[in-house]
């Protein structure tokens, strides 16, 4: 893999330890593994920048014990995952790993599937589930503790996609 340079970030950041810098960069690189031998800077904390479509839930009794592990499975799968966050959604001892093909769509933009003719490639059930279909745009949203209000600032999500000349940008 080649080094990608580092890129303004998609919301604010707080500092996560273990933290590398790059040479004469300001913004954290973390996710360092054989995927990003350089890490990744592309990330955001306490916040959720995923989407919906094509939804993959993974949880702790799937291996998932960091962000790290919750990177990783999005960066194995750059077929189907672009963007990850690892956050409270079904267990209140740990945070969970949810994989998408998407990101959050803007306030001004709502998108709707014809699943009764595409559903080659997405997830039909996750769809109709918690009225997701249409998706409708918003600003992106703080991540809370399990089945609370309470902020949750280690919150992580970010993305991880292969571009044409097989680099990973995360």
């Amino acid at each position: 893999m080649q080094p990608v340079s580092a890129a303004l970030l998609v919301a604010s950041l707080v500092s996560a330890g273990p933290v590398a810098k790059r040479d004469g960069d300001d913004i954290p690189v973390l996710f360092k593994s054989p995927l990003a031998p350089h890490g990744c800077t592309r990330y955001v904390k306490g916040f959720d920048i995923t989407g919906v479509t094509t939804e993959v839930d993974l949880a702790f009794r799937d291996g998932i014990r960091s962000a790290q592990d919750c990177f990783e499975r999005c960066a194995q799968s750059p077929a189907t995952c672009v963007s990850w966050v690892w956050k409270f959604t079904t267990d209140p001892a740990h945070r969970t790993c949810t994989l998408y093909s998407n990101f959050n769509l803007p306030a001004q933009v709502s998108i709707a599937f014809d699943i009764q003719k595409s559903t080659a490639n997405i997830n039909n059930d996750k769809l109709v589930a918690n009225n997701n279909n249409p998706q409708m745009g918003a600003n992106v949203p703080q991540c809370t503790r399990f089945n609370s209000t309470t902020p949750d600032d280690d919150c992580m999500s970010g993305m991880a996609f292969l571009t044409a000349a097989n680099q990973l940008i995360c």
